[in-house]
């Protein structure tokens, strides 16, 4: 999974898979791009679209079944996926840590 910032602000967030590592062209990836709402009143984006390129089919069912699970976490408390996946026990830390 990789996130970036284009140079006119567009927002990135794709994921890959690969069957064979060293044979990247036949990998598949799935990719959000987004602009921002500066509003933030409802959908927190102002454009938005989905993109893919698979290399076999079943790679489509695969990368949404990340998706979900990235979109699962992300609404997980701060203090349980620091502990699940940063090995981080938050009673201890402060926030920007």
């Amino acid at each position: 999974m990789a996130e970036w910032t284009e140079s006119d602000g567009m927002t990135m967030l794709a994921i890959f898979q690969f069957d064979q590592p060293a044979d990247i062209k036949d990998g598949s990836w799935l990719m959000h791009s987004a602009e921002e709402d500066g509003a933030h009143e409802g959908s927190p984006w102002q454009k938005s679209r989905i993109d893919w390129n698979v290399g076999d089919v079943q790679h489509v069912k695969s990368l949404f079944k990340v998706a979900q699970h990235m979109l699962g976490v992300l609404l997980w408390p701060v203090a349980s996926a620091l502990r699940l996946y940063c090995g981080v026990n938050s009673e201890n830390t402060s926030m920007p840590e």
